[in-house]
């Protein structure tokens, strides 16, 4: 008695066992895309605000100026975390909105070495 399979159906075994891998292989892939990139960020604002996510930094001044043309602000930079700008007064970019990105959520993607 032989033990090999026909060829046919040798064939068919290695097909479906590699179908069944790929689709456990992407359903596990799409469950690590973070939520947020699957919807549209909200719309660009006509002032560009700081993220929702910054606003325990405050930005006053500690001296009141004399007059209010003679103001400055104060960024707190020791108080910012990650590069979101401070100020709404810098050029702004995006592509499918303004993301809301909670950076208690956000995990650094592993590196391939």
């Amino acid at each position: 008695m032989t033990d090999r399979l026909p060829s046919a159906a040798r064939r068919r075994f290695l097909a479906t066992a590699a179908a069944s891998l790929a689709g456990a292989g992407s359903a596990t892939a799409s469950d690590l895309v973070p939520d947020w990139t699957r919807t549209q960020g909200a719309p660009i604002s006509g002032y560009g605000t700081p993220s929702p996510f910054e606003k325990e930094v405050a930005r006053r001044s500690r001296i009141q100026p004399p007059f209010p043309s003679a103001a400055s602000s104060l960024t707190p930079l020791a108080k910012l975390h990650g590069i979101i700008t401070p100020a709404g007064l810098h050029f702004e970019r995006h592509h499918g909105g303004v993301p809301a990105i909670d950076p208690r959520s956000r995990r650094r993607p592993a590196s391939p070495a």
